[in-house]
């Protein structure tokens, strides 16, 4: 007899039931911790507040990444690094970070208490600009979304 006509059918359904299960659990209990994100390129700037100057720096790299928790976007280039989150959760973000709390950090550098101090999306989130300040600096970061990367 060939190995087919051996086969027990019934095994093969449970396979079957077990591969849809793993499916679909797979699909409804992912890790809701993990983030999304996309990239760009990106138009970079600094304003400063106080004097009104605006320095422009070279073009880079921009992204978004939220997951359940936490949101986050950031730009760089090949002089400064800028990274921004904001907890987005009702039940806060961990060490006691409630809802609405958002810092900044520079090339790397101690996450400081920040905010969004600008924000424009002329065609919905297509070409999108956004700049955040360190709560106590006259420095304001921006960057305005560019071609989709990934």
């Amino acid at each position: 007899m060939n190995i087919i006509s051996n086969f027990n059918f019934s095994k093969r359904f449970d396979l079957r039931k077990f591969l849809s299960i793993l499916l679909i659990n797979s699909i409804f209990f992912i890790n809701s911790t993990n983030a999304a994100c996309s990239f760009y390129k990106a138009s970079i700037w600094i304003n400063n507040t106080k004097s009104k100057k605006k320095i422009i720096l070279s073009d880079g790299f921009m992204h978004h990444c939220a997951n359940i928790y936490k949101f986050n976007e950031g730009a760089k280039n090949d002089e400064i690094s800028i990274r921004y989150w904001s907890c987005v959760s009702d039940q806060g973000c961990g060490n006691k970070l409630i809802r609405g709390y958002s810092a900044i950090s520079i090339n790397h550098n101690k996450w400081i208490p920040g905010k969004v101090s600008y924000s424009s999306y002329p065609n919905g989130l297509k070409d999108h600009i956004l700049c955040v300040k360190q709560n106590d600096s006259n420095l304001e970061y921006c960057w305005k979304q560019g071609e989709f990367l990934r």
